[in-house]
């Protein structure tokens, strides 16, 4: 899916009534002119100065959700990959912005919240937290249920998430074979250990057993051969009786 973020161009109308302003409805002027001007600089692909125009916006008007909201578009379009993930990671302040939009702006601001979700939603599928996509994205089509291209990426997500869970599956089996196959292995060579122990404690006994026997043997030849021998007759003495 392509990494596409919405971008919002505020023009906000100037204040119709017909008398003086008041020092608020000066700052509102102010507010709106800044961040007419960080669009500009948007438009131009010069981020650092939208940026910069969109939090002088912010110290005129800290609640103000709409340079809230372009301040985040202003980071996400900084970010880089070399920062990914680091402590100056522009889009890790950039989701911060969007929720807090979100969270603001869900039942005062109901398209700005919803523009919030689906970058949100854009961010989690690009990071493959299909999971929190398809929560984003879920969010946004409460408030805008006609959104053709939300509910195309919340299907998408949701394909991708199917997927992560075959393939988690698949690398699950295979290493529950390999286990299975390391553990059959093992148990093979212990068998074989004890074989091999078993025999060599086997032959010695074996070997006494035949010597006795052939002892046993030896000792009984001697004994036929001694009783197959003639009798040699005795001595006749010459001496007489007195």
């Amino acid at each position: 899916m392509k990494k596409t973020f919405v971008t919002l161009l505020i023009a906000l109308s100037a204040s119709a009534h017909g008398y003086a302003q008041t020092s608020s409805e000066a700052v509102s002027k102010a507010e709106r002119n800044t961040i007419r001007q960080g669009n500009e600089y948007f438009e131009k692909g010069n981020y650092a100065k939208a940026l910069e125009a969109y939090e002088t916006a912010l110290r005129l008007n800290t609640t103000s959700q709409v340079a809230t909201y372009n301040k985040a578009l202003a980071l996400l379009n900084m970010a880089s990959e070399d920062t990914k993930g680091s402590e100056n990671d522009p889009r890790m302040q950039a989701m911060q912005l969007f929720e807090q939009v979100g969270a603001a702006c869900a039942k005062t601001d109901s398209p700005l919240a919803e523009k919030a979700f689906y970058n949100l939603g854009n961010m989690a599928y690009n990071d493959e937290d299909y999971a929190k996509s398809i929560e984003r994205y879920k969010q946004a089509l409460r408030l805008n249920p006609g959104n053709n291209l939300t509910r195309q990426n919340l299907r998408l997500a949701q394909l991708k998430q199917q997927q992560q869970q075959q393939d988690k599956d698949k690398d699950k089996d295979k290493q529950e074979q390999e286990q299975q196959q390391q553990q059959n292995q093992q148990e093979q060579q212990n068998q074989e250990q004890q074989q091999q122990e078993q025999q060599q404690q086997q032959q010695p006994m074996t070997q006494s057993a035949e010597q006795i026997l052939q002892a046993m043997q030896n000792k009984e030849n001697a004994t036929r051969r001694k009783q197959k021998e003639p009798a040699q007759p005795g001595l006749r003495t010459t001496d007489k009786p007195w």
